[in-house]
This record gives structure tokens, sequence and C-alpha cells, in this order.
């Protein structure tokens, strides 16, 4: 057999954990926006924060 199935799930775990970690990333960044249009004062500042996170 050349498909070996502990393999394959090993593998599909990594490609969930991947996504997992970049919903998490793009919820903080919603977060951060979110947070940014109810204090428009402060905008700018978090604006160059989530620019440094991103890089």
């Amino acid at each position: 057999m050349g498909i070996e199935p502990l393999k394959v799930i090993d593998r599909l775990k990594g490609m969930i954990a991947d996504q997992s970690l970049r919903i998490a990333m793009l919820e903080a960044q919603v977060e951060q926006l979110q947070a940014a249009q109810a204090s428009p004062s402060e905008s700018e500042a978090d604006a160059e924060a989530a620019d440094g996170e991103s890089r």
C-alpha cells in the first residue's frame, strides 16, 4: 500500500493547526480594526502597531 493513513492524518492535523493559527491572527486583526473604529483618535497608533505585527 502506497498510502499510510497515519502519515496522512498527521499531515492533516498540521494543516488544521496552521489554519487555526491563521484564523486566530485574523481574529486579532479584526479586533484591532474594530477598536480603531471605536476610537478614531487612536486609530493611527493602532494601525502602526498592527502593521508592525504583520511583518
